[in-house]
Parts: C-alpha cells; sequence; structure tokens
C-alpha cells in the first residue's frame, strides 16, 4: 500500500519545528549526537527530526524541552547574566545595598518572576526597605509583588492585561550598550542635560 503524501501544511508545520530544534541546539552549543543521547533516539533519528523528514510527536517535543533544553537553556541564562554583571559593573560598581533603602523599577510586570527573583536576590543583602516602582502590572501579579516588597507603586494595573508590550508605543529591547552608556559617569555637563532629555 502506498504511504499517503504529505500536505503542504503538515510539510511546513514539520519543517519549522525541526529548524526549531536545530536553531536552539545549536543555540545551546549542543552536536545532533549529544541532542540524540539526551532525548534517546539514535543520531539519525535526531538528524530526522531537524530537517522535518520525521515529524516529532508531543512526547518526544516533551523530551527534547525537559533534558535539551531547561538544563542548557538555565546555564546559558546563568552565563549571560555572568557577562552582563561583569560589563555592566566596568562602568560602575555595584552599591551594598545593606541598611540601605532600595528601589527596584521596571517598566512592566506580567508573570513577576523577575522582579520576585530581584526582590529576593537584594532582601538576601539586607536593605533597610524595598521598594518597587513599575509602570504597569497584571492585577492578578501585584499581591505577589506586595507580598515580597515593602512598598510598592505602580502607575497602571488594568484588568484587560495581556503583555506589557501592549502599553507601550516603543516596546524595543535594551541593549546592553544602553545600559553601560546610561550608568557610565557623564563627562560633560552637556552629557547630564542630554541623559535628563
Amino acid at each position: 500500500m502506498a504511504k499517503p503524501k504529505r500536505g503542504r501544511s503538515t510539510a511546513a508545520i514539520d519543517d519549522h519545528v525541526g529548524a526549531r530544534i536545530r536553531e536552539r541546539r545549536i543555540m545551546l552549543g549542543l552536536t545532533q549526537q549529544q541532542l540524540a543521547e539526551l532525548i534517546g533516539v539514535t543520531y539519525q533519528q535526531a538528524h530526522k527530526y531537524e530537517r522535518g523528514i520525521n515529524r516529532v510527536s508531543a512526547g518526544r517535543l516533551f523530551e527534547i524541552a525537559s533534558e535539551a533544553y531547561i538544563g542548557a537553556e538555565v546555564r546559558a541564562q546563568l552565563d549571560t547574566l555572568r557577562r552582563r554583571r561583569e560589563l555592566y559593573t566596568r562602568a560602575r560598581p555595584p552599591h551594598d545595598p545593606a541598611g540601605r533603602i532600595v528601589i527596584i523599577v521596571d517598566d512592566g510586570i506580567a508573570t513577576g518572576s523577575s522582579m520576585l527573583a530581584a526582590i529576593r536576590s537584594i532582601r538576601a543583602r539586607g536593605p533597610r526597605k524595598i521598594v518597587v516602582a513599575v509602570g504597569v502590572a497584571a492585577p492578578s501579579t501585584l499581591d505577589a509583588i506586595e507580598a515580597e516588597a515593602d512598598e510598592v507603586v505602580c502607575l497602571h494595573a488594568p484588568e484587560e492585561f495581556y503583555a506589557v508590550g501592549q502599553f507601550f508605543a516603543d516596546f524595543s529591547q535594551v541593549t546592553d550598550e544602553m545600559v553601560v552608556d546610561a550608568l557610565a559617569p557623564p563627562r560633560t555637563a552637556d552629557d547630564i542635560i542630554e541623559r535628563m532629555l
């Protein structure tokens, strides 16, 4: 019996999923052989997944996500944090928050996980008070933030909250270069004025 031909949309989905698996594998610095070993398949099968030749089952995608992605993603994020800390503290060394009032500022809070991590990190270093200042936040998230911070100032907590970006005309990423520039001491009075605008 002849094998049914894959439809155009099915092939496109398989190609897309395969390309995403390959993209993440390369970003995480894994070989196809390492990926195959992590998810318990042969090298050939991993290759076929990446090429979109074989469809990846939901169970296998879960394995790829839990085994290959999560552990490697944790390592990648920790490396990013270390790199940024080194880069940012070259511009200006960190202050010791012990005994001080610390204000943590964010443009918006969706799930709150990053803000909670920041609060807990600072709290462990003994500040006198932690104030969270945020432009917009999901109302459901504010309760968790308020339970951990000493004070929360939130300008807007709309019931119809889907994403932080929906409240900004320009929600582009802040680059490392922008942060380093903002942390650098001003060189002239004109620098100070320019930063204020």
